[in-house]
């Protein structure tokens, strides 16, 4: 099996500091779009569950009022 020939080439200080900047400039990069994301993401879940909740709480209200309509008929309609 063949080894890997690694060629020693020497990349002056200047090249290696620019190189490791710009490693750096894109982590910070793609770590503040991810964290946009994730607030995105937050704020979609919560905006549905509010959503959601108040149309079910409205639903409930609904029924809630329509039972006790349907409470004070039965009563009023019943003799016992």
């Amino acid at each position: 099996m063949a080894k890997p020939i690694f060629l020693a080439v020497h990349v002056p200080p200047k090249i290696k500091t620019a190189i490791k900047q710009k490693a750096k400039a894109n982590l910070a990069n793609v770590l503040k779009i991810g964290l946009l994301v994730l607030i995105f993401l937050t704020a979609l879940t919560v905006s549905t569950q509010m959503i959601l909740g108040s149309v079910i709480s409205t639903n409930l209200l609904k029924g809630m009022w329509l039972d006790t309509l349907c409470f004070f008929k039965a009563k009023k309609y019943s003799s016992v």
